[in-house]
C-alpha cells in the first residue's frame, strides 16, 4: 500500500440469500491528488462474507488516473466494472461464472452505485452504477428515465406522474431522486416552467455542478416559441408529421391525423435518452436541449431533404400507387397485410405466391413503370385474391417467396407473437394490484472485451470514435447520422 495508508470502502450486499454474498473491498493506495489514482481491488467470494478466496486486481502502469476497477462475484454471477485487460482476465478466471461488463469505472464513489438488481441477476447491466435523477412531471422525461432504467441504471424520481396505467408503467421500479449524487439529470418543461419549479439549468448546477443535464420541452429552451403550450396533437401538426401520416390521399378534404397514444412523448424521451448518453461521454458537464418538435421533424427526413434540395414538396393527392415502388396494403379475410414486391424479380415471385393468376401476363403489368401507371386496376386484382386469405398466411407466403411482407396486427395480437415471446420482449409487472404485460427493452446486448473507456478527446461527445457504416436503406444510416452529429467519424462502406 502507498504511504497514505490503505482506505477500505465496503460494499454491503447482504440479503442476497441463496445467490451467495459478496463483499468488495476497494483499497486506494494513494491519497487523492497524488500522482495518479491507482487502485487495488479485492473481492471475497463465498456463501458468506469472508469465506472463499480473494482476487486481487492491480491496474497496470497504463491505467488512466481517473479509472478504478471493481470485480464482484455473487454465487455464479460475476459483474465487472472497468475495461482493463487485467480486470477482465481476473474475472474470467473464476470457473462457471457469467461475465458481464459494467459501464462506469471512474472513482471511489462509484463503488456505492453497483445496482442490487444487477447483482441479483435481474435485467440488463450495461449501465450498472449510473445514477439518473428524473425530476418533475412530463411523459417524455418518464420515457427517458424508463429507457435508462431498463438498461440497468439506478433511476430516482421526484414528482413523477403515476395517475394512469401508462405513467405507472413508465415510472415502475424507480426510486427516490438524489440530485446531488446523480450522473445525469432529466427534466421536462419550457424555460419559464422549469424556472418556476427550480429545475432550470442554473438551479440544478447549484445542486450538482458535474452531472450531465437533459432538458426536454415541446419547442426547446430558446426561441420565440420556447414557452408556448403544446399537446401531442399540436406537436404532430407543428412538426409536419401529421401531414405525412395518412400518406397520399384520394380525397383532398380528408383531414390530417395523429397516431393513437402519446407518440410525441415517446419520441422526445427517446431523443433525450440518446442525447443523454452522448452527454455522459463529454469531457465537461454538458446540457442537452431536446425539442420534441425537432425530434418529430427529423422523422420526415426524406421530405425535408426533398424540400431543401429541390424546393419541391411531396404532393398530398395520390398519383398511381403513391410511391412508384409497388408497395401497398392489401385487404385480408381478417384484416390487412402490407407487401413490397419492388423489384421485377420480387414481382415475379409474388405472382407465383398468388398462384400465377392469368392477369399476371397482362402487358399492362410487365414492368415497374407499367404497374405504377396501371396501379388502380392492379390493386383491385390483387385485392380480389387477398380477401380470401388470412393476413398472417399472406405474409408468411410472401416471405417464403422472399417478398417483404407483414400483417397489420392489432395491439393485443402483439402479446402472443412467437418472435416477441422468443426475445422475451414483454414482461409482467404489478400495476394497481393487477399483473399486466408491459414492453421491455427493444434491444439486446452482447458485450465483448474492449479497450479502456474515457472522456471524449475532442469538443464533441463522440469525438475520436470511428464508425464503419455497412448499412443501407433507412434504419442503419439514420443511426450513423446521429452518431456523426455527436462528433463520431463515420466512414460509409458502399454495398
Amino acid at each position: 500500500m502507498g504511504d497514505a495508508g490503505p482506505r477500505a470502502h465496503d460494499l454491503d450486499v447482504a440479503g442476497l440469500g441463496a445467490a451467495g454474498v459478496a463483499q468488495a473491498v476497494l483499497v486506494r493506495d494513494r491519497a487523492l491528488g497524488d500522482v495518479g489514482n491507482d487502485f487495488h481491488v479485492g473481492v471475497r467470494v463465498g456463501a458468506k462474507a469472508g469465506a472463499g478466496r480473494d482476487l486481487i486486481v492491480v491496474p497496470d502502469a497504463q491505467t488512466p488516473p481517473v479509472h478504478a476497477f471493481v470485480v464482484v462475484v455473487v454465487g455464479e454471477r460475476k459483474v465487472e466494472f472497468g475495461f482493463q485487460p487485467a480486470v477482465v482476465a481476473a474475472a474470467e478466471a473464476v470457473e462457471g461464472a457469467q461475465f458481464d461488463h459494467g459501464f462506469y469505472s471512474d472513482a471511489v464513489d462509484r463503488l456505492d452505485r453497483i445496482s442490487a438488481s444487477v447483482l441479483k441477476g435481474a435485467g440488463m447491466s450495461v449501465l450498472a452504477g449510473l445514477r439518473v435523477a428524473q425530476l418533475g412531471g412530463g411523459l417524455a422525461a418518464s420515457v427517458c428515465g424508463r429507457l435508462f432504467a431498463d438498461a440497468g441504471a439506478v433511476v430516482g424520481v421526484a414528482g413523477a406522474p403515476r395517475a394512469t396505467p401508462l405513467e405507472e408503467y413508465l415510472n415502475h421500479g424507480k426510486g427516490v431522486a438524489e440530485v446531488a449524487d446523480a450522473d445525469l439529470i432529466v427534466v421536462e418543461g419550457g424555460p419559464a416552467a422549469l424556472a418556476a419549479a427550480g429545475h432550470d439549468e442554473a438551479a440544478l448546477r447549484r445542486l450538482n455542478p458535474r452531472a450531465a443535464i437533459v432538458l426536454i420541452s415541446p419547442y426547446g429552451q430558446i426561441g420565440p416559441q420556447a414557452d408556448d403550450p403544446a399537446t401531442d396533437l399540436t406537436l404532430m401538426c407543428a412538426s409536419g408529421i401529421a401531414r405525412l401520416l395518412t400518406g397520399q390521399v384520394d380525397d383532398m378534404d380528408e383531414s390530417p391525423i395523429r397516431p393513437v397514444g402519446h407518440q410525441s412523448a415517446f419520441l422526445g424521451g427517446l431523443a433525450g435518452a440518446c442525447a443523454g448518453m452522448h452527454a455522459l461521454h463529454a469531457r465537461d458537464p454538458t446540457v442537452v436541449d431536446v425539442s420534441i418538435q425537432d425530434a418529430l421533424s427529423t422523422i420526415a427526413v426524406t421530405e425535408l431533404t426533398r424540400a431543401g434540395v429541390s424546393g419541391k414538396k411531396w404532393p398530398r393527392k395520390r398519383v398511381a400507387d403513391g410511391n412508384g415502388a409497388t408497395v401497398c396494403i392489401l385487404p385480408a379475410s381478417d384484416g390487412f397485410t402490407a407487401i413490397s414486391p419492388r423489384e421485377d424479380k420480387q414481382w415475379a415471385a409474388w405472382l407465383k405466391a398468388m398462384g400465377s393468376p392469368e392477369w399476371g401476363n397482362d402487358p399492362r403489368f410487365r414492368t415497374k413503370p407499367d404497374r405504377v401507371a396501371h396501379w388502380d386496376c392492379l390493386h383491385t386484382l390483387m385485392s380480389e385474391w387477398s380477401r380470401h386469405h388470412p393476413k398472417q398466411w399472406i405474409a408468411d407466403t410472401a416471405q417464403a417467396a422472399r417478398v417483404p411482407s407483414f400483417p397489420l396486427r392489432e395491439l393485443h395480437e402483439q402479446l402472443d407473437t412467437p418472435q416477441a415471446k422468443h426475445r422475451g420482449f414483454f414482461r409482467p409487472i404489478e400495476i394497481a394490484g393487477r399483473t399486466v404485460q408491459v414492453p421491455g427493452s427493444p434491444f439486446g446486448l452482447t458485450l465483448s472485451r474492449g479497450a479502456a473507456g474515457g472522456p471524449a478527446p475532442g469538443p464533441m461527445p463522440l469525438s475520436g470514435i470511428r464508425v464503419l457504416d455497412f448499412s443501407w436503406v433507412i434504419a442503419g444510416p439514420t443511426v450513423t447520422r446521429y452518431l456523426a452529429a455527436a462528433g463520431a467519424d463515420v466512414i460509409k462502406i458502399e454495398a
